[in-house]
């Protein structure tokens, strides 16, 4: 406890990723990365900020040195999934702004509110991400066709003492 958990994504491709991080902390919740975007003039309200990391380079998470990355809480294993995908994640992050305290900023990591809506949310910005490299985008409107040409997810796991 006490030591500041930091990301390292690295971006070998040609083209943008956009990354999305989640996963479970030590007691089951189910947890994402939420990196708000100011108000721009005029706006009351804020909107999340996707994560992209540019071609050819990478991004250390969270982008500064915060305290709220401290690992702190329950004693036992806490599981994070880096997904990254070759599209913003815009309905994963409406469902998480939606349900998320506007008055707090800066990036932290925060309990999903709703985790039946957020996993619909995340799984229908995969299957857009994977229209873009899809031969045939005609499929039922009740299945998901992912592309693994597309997206990736990578397994983090620690625990906490």
């Amino acid at each position: 406890m006490g030591t500041q958990v930091r990301y390292q994504i690295d971006n070998a491709s040609d083209r943008p990723l956009y990354v999305l991080l989640v996963g479970l902390d030590a007691i089951g919740a189910a947890i994402a990365l939420h990196t708000p975007l100011e108000a721009s003039t005029g706006e009351s309200r804020r909107t999340l900020q996707s994560i992209r990391v540019e071609p050819q380079s990478g991004l250390g998470l969270p982008r500064v040195n915060n305290l709220s990355w401290l690992v702190s809480g329950s004693p036992g294993f806490v599981e994070i999934l880096a997904i990254c995908s070759i599209a913003p994640f815009q309905r994963a992050l409406e469902t998480l702004a939606i349900n998320t305290d506007r008055k707090n900023s800066g990036d932290r990591l925060i309990e999903i509110a709703n985790p039946p809506e957020f996993a619909r949310a995340v799984l229908a910005d995969l299957q857009a991400a994977s229209r873009r490299n899809a031969e045939n985008a005609n499929t039922s409107p009740d299945t998901y066709t992912l592309d693994v040409r597309s997206w990736v997810t990578l397994q983090l796991v620690y625990q906490v003492v």
